[in-house]
This record gives C-alpha cells, structure tokens and sequence, in this order.
C-alpha cells in the first residue's frame, strides 16, 4: 500500500510541476513579443542592385577585382604549375624509447614493434626467451635507429652495452 501511495503522489508532483512549467512559458511569450520571429514578408531587407561600376568601386575598397565571365573561364582551363619539391622529406630513422621498471619483456617487445625498431615481435620475443632474459631487461632511456638488429636491441636493453 505505501509503495503504491509514494507512486501516486511522484506521478501527482510530476503533473502539478508541469503544468507550472507550462504556464511560465505562455507568460514568457507573452511579456517579450520583440524576440518572436516576424512572418511579416514587409519587413525582409530589400535586394540591393549594383551598377557595374558600384560593384567594381566596393572590389577595390576590399582589395578586390571583378573580372569578367570569359576571363574566369581561361583563368579556370589555364593549368597550375605543380609545386616543386627541392628537397625530399626528412624522415627520422632514430628512436628514442623510455623502457620503465615494471614493464614485462612481453610489454617492451611490443613497444619496441609500434616504434619501428624491431621488424618481428616474435622474433625478438623468442630470442629473449632462449637467451633467458626475459626478467633482465634494464629501465631506462635508449636510442634505437629503424629496424635495429636483433642482436644489438637486446644488448642494449639488457645492460651489455653501458
């Protein structure tokens, strides 16, 4: 009986708030008529209509030119000369990777795929493994150049190579 009751009385709040809602609206429509869009076709800007030499004076103020139809045209079929590239984009064959204290081999061998370094993470991987250096990877800070050797990679992390 009370779970039915505290549901009429939600439902009965909820319709009584409502309705309040309802009615500030109207009241807000009503006191600001200025802010209700007007239908009224009287009250649209009239088209302004330039002359040739109105429309060629504005171009200029603006830093502007008007040209003609036919000149668009042989401007529009006139090919662009294609951008010459001198020099060809430099692109960075030198990793720097932070390897953290924590992370297992199974981490960095990954870190060192997304990175580039390593070509095959399965690999690396298993060649940790036989060599038993899964647990002896050094955190730190490391350079690496682009598909790096293998052999050199796991010198690094493990320490041979300080």
């Amino acid at each position: 009986m009370a779970r039915n009751r505290r549901f009429l009385f939600g439902l009965g709040t909820g319709i009584m708030i409502g309705a309040i809602l309802v009615q500030l609206s109207h009241i807000g429509e009503a006191a600001s008529p200025s802010l209700q869009p007007s239908a009224s076709p009287s009250s649209a800007p009239a088209p302004v209509v330039w002359t040739e030499e109105e429309l060629t004076k504005a171009a200029e103020e603006k830093g502007k030119v008007v040209i003609s139809k036919d000149d668009f045209e042989k401007w529009k079929q006139t090919p662009t000369p294609a951008p010459a590239t001198s020099t060809p984009a430099l692109v960075p064959t030198k990793r720097f990777l932070y390897v953290y204290s924590g992370m297992n081999s199974t981490a960095v061998v990954e870190y060192l795929y997304q990175a580039g370094v390593v070509q095959d993470r399965y690999v690396f991987q298993e060649k940790l493994r036989k060599q038993g250096l899964t647990k002896k990877l050094v955190a730190g800070l490391y350079s690496f150049e682009l598909n790096s050797d293998i052999d050199q990679v796991v010198a690094e992390l493990t320490g041979a190579n300080r």
